[in-house]
């Protein structure tokens, strides 16, 4: 385990990233436009739950049949997750590689 370094100024501690999901959420050109965005699917298969990042900067962690800002999640897929809006249109969000 590494020891964490401080940013400077920031009195936040700062780790080296080397896993592939770190190394995934710390490039900058992964996330581009407004959101909402798929950071990742947690849970049990059978009650899967989607981390999302809103418009806001906001993470929600929500389920099938949650309402988020974005939309009420319709499923939840392996690497996708599927959003109903209030216009009713269905967004598809997937995990970025």
């Amino acid at each position: 385990m590494t020891t964490p370094k401080l940013a400077r100024d920031a009195g936040y501690p700062q780790a080296n990233v080397t896993s592939p999901a770190g190394a995934t959420a710390t490039r900058s050109d992964v996330l581009q436009g407004k959101g909402p965005f798929l950071l990742g699917i947690a849970g049990k298969t059978t009650d899967p739950r989607a981390i999302l990042l809103m418009k806001t900067g906001e993470v929600i962690r929500a389920g099938r049949g949650d309402r988020t800002p974005s939309g009420t999640v319709l499923a939840i897929g392996a690497d996708q997750v599927q959003l109903k809006t209030s216009f009713g249109h269905v967004l598809a969000l997937t995990l970025a590689e």
